[in-house]
């Protein structure tokens, strides 16, 4: 994938973003790359919301591994 040319930005997708038609959606450009795992990673939902809710986040930790997809190219989907 590093030395496809036409793969300029990778996103990691991960919480409602794993859902392909909502981020197809949100960034029609955008295809998936395939599956990854991130090592040291630990899925949280800890991230505060104005609302009271919590967000998703993704912490180090040494002990955890966290699925994601590769999402590229496209417009920027933060």
């Amino acid at each position: 994938m590093r030395d496809d040319p036409s793969v300029r930005d990778v996103y990691f997708a991960y919480d409602s973003n794993l859902h392909s038609a909502r981020i197809v959606s949100r960034v029609p450009s955008a295809r998936t790359l395939g599956a990854h795992l991130l090592e040291s990673i630990r899925f949280t939902l800890d991230k505060p919301c104005r609302d009271g809710s919590a967000k998703a986040n993704l912490c180090p930790h040494p002990a955890c591994w966290t699925e994601c997809l590769l999402i590229g190219p496209g417009e920027n989907t933060a």
